[in-house]
């Protein structure tokens, strides 16, 4: 005997759970946008011209770059305005975009993120 796909149509009550829980921004990577987002609330917070304020809006940048250039030029003049006297703030505005460069702040963080892995036992291959 053949088997046959067979296709269900969603109920009406599966429809409204969907809409209710869409995803915002509905485009691919979108969490890279709102992690930058959030980055940007925190370097708020920080003084100007701190290698932790360049790193955090550096590390911002290049979540977003490739998938919105007008936020990521946002993100861009705050490194240039905020940050021309920091290491990596010098390296960007040489560069004039984002660069893989590592800071206090996105050390501290593998280093976290090491140190967790480590704890859970998790292989780094993983």
């Amino acid at each position: 005997m053949k088997s046959v796909p067979a296709v269900l149509k969603a109920s009406t009550k599966e429809i409204q759970r969907l809409n209710t829980n869409k995803i915002s921004p509905d485009i691919r990577f979108h969490y890279r946008l709102i992690a930058g987002a959030l980055a940007m609330k925190a370097a708020a917070l920080l003084p100007d011209n701190s290698e932790e304020l360049a790193d955090i809006v550096n590390q911002a940048g290049m979540w977003v770059k490739d998938r919105d250039e007008k936020v990521a030029n946002r993100y861009y003049q705050v490194i240039d305005h905020r940050c021309a006297k920091t290491k990596i703030g010098q390296t960007v505005r040489a560069k004039h975009w984002f660069v893989d460069q590592q800071g206090p702040w996105s050390t501290a963080e593998q280093q976290a993120h090491e140190a967790m892995r480590k704890e859970l036992k998790m292989d780094s291959s993983e």
